[in-house]
This record gives structure tokens, sequence and C-alpha cells, in this order.
């Protein structure tokens, strides 16, 4: 390298130690604050992904949660078009549960609402020492709001089915209108079965308001790093899903106080609200009291939040009159668990669409492809990081035609070289030397642009691995040798890095190293000085950009640039070959010239004749 090079190396590589510093001091999320004995034995009352102590007793914890947990800034803040809360009874709340071999589901008699959900196979942490579980116990979810003999405050009686693995709350109104809820959990899943009746048992006609049905606050995962909003909101209407993850940091961002709700009057069949491995959606099924209406939004975001990381909304529900003596049926489809496609495509309303892989929707069948190929990986080598490398020698050997087809062109291009040198010495105008060299490309057959398809083949699949790193819950926590979490970045000996970097990555080293030698074998010859000065300078540009990205996308990247060079190193070595078959079927002509010739014996008669005469 030229002095200029290495300045620009040098200037890139304190863009990245500037960058992390900026990053870790102005918007890295905070760590989580530390936990006392008592707040850890009680469970935060944040209705967010919290922690508690140990995996062995957390439903008693969760249980205990709902009764009597602390309130946050967070908890404090109302829900969209909170109406006043009805006068509440003295009687004291009690709490149900309904669980399967997946997940358990704490129920209160306050409001027949959800107080809380713990996953029996998620954990914070890859050593899995506590259970992830949502906790609504500041703000339960599934209760109804504007029906103020049937909301918050409201108590239910409630009786357990455990052939059915179902919970019936009921509760007679002073109006005379009796409500019977009834939850069943299915048993092999993450979906809930709500049945709503509501029966006019007066002698006058009763009336229901426009209404909501509430789900409650979902805030980020603690430790999570995210290059896109992880925390959203979805709707789906009439087979077409609208994501607001994206929407609501921008709002967020422009309203004061950082705390942003809006009302969607737009019919809708589900409503999601989710972070970014888990969430619990709502699907309102054709009933006597007609379909949603709208929706209500909610987000906020914390202290150096980078994205909005609590979110919330509300479905809206229509009016509804019924007669004395009528009754009226709601239906839903609850669901609260992971983001996973093969569970959530078990729905029939299209509530898999909660994935949202990222702002282009063109990336969703790749994501999808990429993702159900590494479950089927998985199972035969129980790893999800070897499952990412077969994945990338997988995706090697289907594209080895294209990318072939890509080196060889390059290989011609090289030959072309001293006649493209003459065009440009021949022709001083820009736009006669490139007629020229397309003329030349078309008389030898040469694509320049096929030697882009090794990089064009790979960017899909970056992005939609990037994708699918995003949403997909099967790599959080995933270890690989060294690394902790795929989903993350690698952060190796953090606590000698801070505040500058924040751990060491090794990873990105690797693919600036590969990607490095990768463009040392690239033949440039035919490329002008400037386009040979970005290759150089690539590898390093994209350490910079790519120093923080999650581990597993760069372990994808450095194993295909691993490949790359051993199919180019195979191509030279067949090229090598083949020119030495060549020059030795060319010398094989000369040879048998050469023993064929006839025998000049003009001067080797003359000699004999000279030594007789001597004689």
């Amino acid at each position: 390298m030229n002095k200029k090079e290495v300045s620009i190396v040098v200037f890139l590589f304190l863009c990245l130690f500037g960058w992390q510093y900026v990053y870790q001091s102005f918007f890295a999320p905070p760590p989580p604050p530390p936990q006392s004995p008592k707040d850890v034995e009680s469970v935060t009352g944040s209705n967010t992904v919290q922690q508690v102590a140990g995996s062995t007793n957390v439903v008693k914890a969760a249980e205990q949660a709902t009764i009597s947990s602390p309130t946050t800034a967070a908890s404090q803040v109302a829900s969209p078009g909170t109406a006043p809360v009805e006068e509440e009874s003295e009687l004291p709340e009690s709490t149900h549960t309904l669980s399967n071999a997946l997940v358990q589901i704490t129920f209160s008699t306050k409001g027949a609402a959800v107080k809380g959900s713990v996953f029996n196979e998620y954990h914070y942490t890859s050593k899995g020492e506590t259970n992830v579980f949502f906790d609504f116990a500041e703000q339960p979810s599934l209760i109804y709001e504007g029906l103020p003999e049937f909301g918050q405050g409201a108590d239910f009686e409630a009786e357990k089915d455990p052939v059915n693995n179902a919970i019936v709350f009921t509760r007679r109104g002073a109006s005379g209108v009796q409500m019977k809820r009834t939850y069943t959990l299915q048993p092999e899943n993450y979906v809930v079965l709500i049945r709503d009746e509501f029966f006019n048992t007066s002698e006058v006609r009763q009336e229901f308001a426009e209404h909501k049905i509430k789900l409650g606050h979902v805030h980020e995962l603690p430790n999570t790093t995210a290059m896109m909003p992880p925390s959203g909101i979805d709707a789906f209407n009439l087979g077409e899903v609208t994501h607001y993850s994206f929407k609501l940091a921008k709002w967020v961002k422009k309203s004061e106080g950082k705390v942003f709700t809006d009302t969607i009057k737009t019919p809708v069949e589900w409503v999601a609200v989710k972070n970014k491995y888990f969430g619990h959606l709502i699907c309102a099924l054709e009933g006597d009291m007609g379909m949603p209406v709208g929706f209500d939004m909610y987000a906020s975001q914390s202290h150096k939040a980078k994205y909005p990381d609590n979110v919330a909304a509300n479905l809206n529900l229509p009016r509804a009159v019924f007669e004395p003596g009528q009754t009226f049926a709601r239906e839903y489809t609850y669901y609260i668990g992971p983001k996973k496609v093969d569970l959530l495509k078990q729905l029939v309303n299209g509530e898999e669409n909660i994935m949202e892989y990222g702002r282009t929707k063109i990336f969703v069948p790749i994501c999808n492809l990429l993702l159900a190929m590494l479950n089927f990986i998985y199972p035969l080598v129980n790893n999800y990081g070897v499952a990412i490398i077969l994945l990338t020698v997988l995706v090697k050997i289907v594209f080895w035609p294209l990318t072939h087809k890509g080196n060889e062109s390059m290989k011609r291009m090289q030959a072309l070289a001293p006649e493209m040198k003459k065009i440009k010495e021949k022709y001083k105008d820009p736009q006669k030397q490139q007629q020229a060299t397309m003329a030349l490309y078309k008389e030898h057959k040469v694509n320049p642009v096929s030697g882009c398809l090794p990089m064009l083949i790979q960017i899909p699949v970056f992005l939609g691995l990037f994708g699918v790193l995003r949403s997909a819950v099967e790599l959080w926590n995933a270890d690989f040798l060294w690394v902790h979490d795929l989903s993350e970045p690698e952060n190796i000996f953090a606590a000698l890095f801070p505040p500058l970097l924040g751990g060491l990555n090794f990873l990105p080293l690797a693919m600036a190293a590969t990607m490095f030698f990768q463009t040392r074998m690239t033949p440039t010859a035919s490329a002008d000085p400037a386009q040979q000065a970005v290759m150089k300078m690539m590898p390093a540009f994209l350490l910079v950009i790519c120093y923080k990205m999650a581990a597993g996308l760069l372990l994808y990247w450095t194993t295909s640039n691993i490949l790359a060079i051993a199919q180019m190193k195979w191509n030279q070595r067949q090229t090598e070959k083949e020119k030495a078959e060549a020059d030795d079927e060319s010398a094989k002509p000369v040879e048998k010239a050469k023993k064929s010739e006839p025998r000049d014996t003009t001067k080797a008669n003359s000699a004999k004749r000279k030594r007789k005469k001597k004689r």
C-alpha cells in the first residue's frame, strides 16, 4: 500500500472506534438496573419480560407479582383511550393458572384478565437459569374498557375445567347483564380460545357503546441490540398486514417526552403487540356483536433507548344493542408466545406475518426459505452455528454454476487486458473508448456484468439471513464455540474493552481478512485505478460497518468468503492444468516434425572423401 491507502485504512479504523464510543454513550440502551433481593423475589412490576431469581419457582413468583408488584414509571403511563376506571370492590383478588408443556398463563378474577405468562422452553441466557415471561400485573391484558360493569375493577367468579384445560369467569352486573368468559388453552401450542357471552337478564333493552379490549404492554428484552426497531404493532385486514415498527420509531422520536398514542379507524381482523422475539395478538372471529372497527396504538421510549421499547394496543369494538332475554356471543383467538413461524402458521389468518423480517416484503420468501432450511438442518447437527455453516455450503453448491460462470468471465476479462490497454491509448474520448470496449466484449463474447454474479448472489442471502436474525427466536441465545448468542455480537472480554468497543469481536475481523485475501486473488488488470482502490478499501470499510452485527450473520459471511477462496483456487489450478495440457499438445507436432525431417548427408559424405584422400 502507498501512503494514501494507509491513511485511508487508519481513518476507517478511527471511525470504527469513534462510532463505538458514540454508540455506547448516546444510542445504546442502558443496562438493566441492579435488582435488590426483594425485587427479585416479587418480580418488578413493569409490564414487560422481566427476570426472576431462578427457574425453580417461576410460576409462584409470577403469581406473587400479580398481587403486589411495585408501580414503575412505565406502568404509570395510561393506555390509549383510557376511560375512568369503575369503583373497585374490596373483594380480594385470586389468580388461576392454565398450563401445558410450553406455557403457563395466569388469570385474575379482577376483570377476568390475563396477568402474566411463563414460557417454559425459553430463557434469558444460554445457561437456562431464568424463564422468559410477560408480566401484566399493573395493566392486565384482555380486559374490557368502556364497559364499566366488566372492566378492570370488576370481580368475577372463576371455575376451572381440568378436563378441557379451561377456566370460566362469570359476573352479573347491576344492570341485569351477565357476562361469561371462557378461556381454553390448546394442548400443544401457545393458543388460547376465548368465548365471551353476554346475557340480558333484565326486562329492558341494553346498549353497549363502542368499547375496547386491551392488549397488555410489552417491553423489549433486556440486553438485546438491534439495528432496526425490534418492538412494534401489527394489524391485519383483508389478507394484508401493516407493520408499524418503523412508523412508531419515527412518531415517538418526534413526540414530546417520547410517548406516542394514536387511533387507527380502519376495520381489522387481528392486532399484535411484540418485541424482538416474543409477542401476543388477538384475532376477533365472526360473532353476533360485529367485527372490530379499529385499534389504538401506544409506544414509549426509555432514556437513551435507540427505538421504542414499550408498546401496547387496544382492539376497538362496535356498539351493540340487545333486547331483554337476548344473548350475544363473541369469540377470539389469542396467541401469546414466541415469534416462531411453524407455530404461527397453525393459525388461519396470516398471523405468521408478525415476523416482519424488514422493510422490504420482497425478502420475506427468502427469509422463510432460509429459516426453514436452518430448522431442517438443526436436528441433524444440534447446533445453529454448524447449521449456518452447512447452509452456506448448500447455497454455494446450488449457485456453483453461476459463480463458476462469473469466475470464467473474469478470466476472459483478464485475457483482454492488453487489448483494452491499447484501446485506452488509441481513444482519448471516453465515449469512443467505451464504444470500442463494448465492441471488443461483443467480439470475444464476454459479459462484463457476469463477473459480479458471485457478489450479487450473496446479497439476497445476506439480507435474508439478516432478517431471520432480527425476528426468529430460534437463533436467540444459540451458542457456537466461543459465541454465546448468534443473534448478538460476540463481545469477547467485554469487561476489558469498555466503553470504546464493548468487547472484542473476532468474526468481523475474520470476515474482513478473508475478504481482503479474496480481493487479492481477483483479477484487476482490466479495472481502472479507482476501481482497484475501492476493492482494496472495501474490506476495511465493511469491517467498520459490520463490527457490531450479529455473530450468526458474520459466521455466514466468513464461511462464504472461505468457500469462494477455495473455489477460486480450484479454478486457478484448473486453468493452469488446461494451459499445461495445451502447451503439451502444441509441442507434440513440433517434435514429430523434427523427427520426420530428411537428414542432410552432404556434409557427412564430403568429410568421408577428405579422409580417404589423406590416407
